[in-house]
């Protein structure tokens, strides 16, 4: 989430989460597979993270640290 917070470093990750109403195996291939191209044509450690929103809603009841990242850091795009 060092993106989000504009402290990366040249070498820092782009840690994505998506949120999908409905998720099955093609989505979630498709997703890293663009998320792969995408990085190595621009030379960039991209790093999706794919739930559906029930998936989001659990996680945010249990609010893992990535879930406090994803509040504290996140931008909504």
């Amino acid at each position: 989430m060092d993106r989000a917070r504009g402290d990366a470093r040249p070498d820092s990750d782009y840690d994505v989460l998506l949120v999908l109403e409905n998720d099955n195996s093609q989505s979630r291939k498709s997703i890293h597979h663009l998320a792969t191209e995408f990085g190595l044509e621009y030379d960039l450690s991209i790093f999706p993270v794919v739930m559906t929103r029930a998936q989001f809603e659990k996680e945010h009841v249990r609010y893992n640290l990535f879930m406090m990242n994803v509040d504290r850091d996140g931008v909504a795009i």
